[in-house]
């Protein structure tokens, strides 16, 4: 059998040279025009992170502490029919069973953040929520807004804002707006308990860090 093959096209993959404008493709929300700014675009991003990874250690730490030491009475046999529905698992010794002590503990937890809620009047308002929704998509899409106009930061912050509002608009987003409000009123619930404590902060490595969080 003949057959011909034409070739129409043979591309490669060359190295980009590091420029200004290739280092602000990578940090475009960031005001990358060198090495130096573009190194320190990189570990502000990994400040950011781990800065919020160890607040939500901190509120879970603080909540078990907390849940530990306070005296909280629960319907028991109301609850045991509630674990046997809810997760379908039957079990003879509730009382030595490490799944339903587990879920008595998050009961607990859950009361008592409700109850530091209550207690401060932490609220998140709607203006807060779309703030932060638009934070966050201008964090993940900045080629959203025009380049032209992105040294004016109140106009970007607006667009997002209302970007975040429109999108909550529509059906099927109530899921994710329940999961941004949550973690408002956990960062709200961290600001909180730590006006209520005394915090010692001591420098770890990444390796120590990971350990903490594991153990």
């Amino acid at each position: 059998m003949d057959f011909k093959i034409s070739i129409l096209k043979i591309e490669c993959v060359a190295k980009a040279e590091l420029t200004e404008e290739f280092l602000h493709t990578l940090y475009h929300r960031y005001n990358v025009h060198d090495m130096e700014s573009w190194k320190k675009a990189i570990s502000d991003d990994f400040a950011g992170s781990f800065t919020s990874q160890c607040e939500i250690y901190f509120l879970h730490e603080a909540l078990n502490r907390i849940t530990a030491q306070t005296e909280i009475t629960l319907p028991k046999e109301y609850l045991k029919g509630l674990y046997i529905h809810t997760t379908g698992l039957p079990t003879d010794n509730f009382e030595t069973n490490d799944q339903f002590n587990h879920f008595l503990r998050e009961i607990k937890k859950e009361i008592v953040k409700k109850k530091i809620i209550q207690n401060y009047n932490l609220q998140v308002s709607e203006d807060e929520l779309f703030s932060y929704a638009g934070a966050m998509m201008q964090k993940e899409y900045p080629q959203f807004f025009a380049d032209s106009a992105e040294n004016d930061r109140s106009k970007k912050d607006e667009y997002y804002k209302t970007l975040a509002k429109v999108s909550f608009q529509k059906e099927g987003m109530e899921e994710e707006k329940e999961k941004i409000v949550n973690r408002l009123y956990e960062k709200k619930m961290i600001d909180q308990v730590k006006n209520l404590v005394a915090i010692e902060n001591h420098p770890v490595t990444y390796q120590e860090f990971l350990k903490i969080s594991k153990s």
